[in-house]
């Protein structure tokens, strides 16, 4: 997985750049896993490419939302909460219960997809 670790300048805490990080879905559901435990780049692998997530887990590290250290060939990510949480009180607290709500909501029943390619049905030859 395309992860990387972090510098050692360590990014200053932004409400607009957390704000704008939290704002997507994706990203808000990688903040709730981490919340329960620090995990390996790979364990996010049901959420979307190994493109995509590199760019999720950016996003999240260039607001300040993560942390990455690296553990022999592994990445470990970590969610910086006392970081966070001294500076912006609640605010992650809000988003986590927000996003565990959404996660025991039930899930709606799929609408049946028409298909792009209706199905022809021959024509009656006439005589």
């Amino acid at each position: 997985m395309a992860c990387k670790t972090q510098s050692e300048i360590v990014p200053e805490l932004s409400l607009a750049a957390i704000l704008d990080a939290l704002s997507d879905d994706i990203r808000r559901q990688i903040v709730y896993r981490l919340f329960l435990e620090p995990r390996l780049c790979t364990s996010f692998g049901d959420l979307g490419s190994k493109t995509r997530l590199s760019y999720h887990y950016a996003q999240l590290r260039k607001a300040g939302l993560t942390s990455t250290e690296k553990l022999g060939t592994t990445l470990l990510i970590s969610l910086r909460w006392k970081e966070v949480e001294r500076a912006f009180p609640g605010l992650l607290k809000a988003v986590l219960k927000g996003t565990a709500e959404l996660n025991a909501a039930p899930k709606k029943p799929a609408k049946p997809r028409e298909s792009a390619h209706p199905q022809k049905t021959p024509k009656k030859k006439s005589r």
